[in-house]
């Protein structure tokens, strides 16, 4: 799998994220949201300082109405909801 950035854009009100893998039978995905609610201890601190897995990929932060494409330096807020990418190795039947 790979995950391919072309050029620059920014989300606009109304725009639509559409995530999709070619299935390779080696390689499997994992969506998921994480909402970071008082206390959580991604509050503060930027994507780039998250303890995360090296396969697990920070795809957007949605605050509020609106969607933010992330960047190393994209700092994380309380009601932030953040969605993940995760790559998983699929393991033989």
């Amino acid at each position: 799998m790979c995950i391919r950035h072309i050029g620059r854009w920014r989300w606009r009100r109304g725009d639509s994220l559409l995530l999709g893998t070619v299935n390779t039978g080696r390689l499997d995905c994992r969506i998921e949201e994480v909402r970071l609610e008082k206390g959580h201890n991604w509050i503060g601190s930027r994507i780039k300082e998250l303890d995360i897995s090296r396969r697990v990929f920070v795809v957007m932060v949605k605050r509020g109405d609106e969607n933010i494409c992330p960047q190393g330096a994209t700092m994380l807020e309380e009601g932030d909801v953040v969605l993940l990418l995760e790559k998983v190795i699929a393991t033989p039947s």
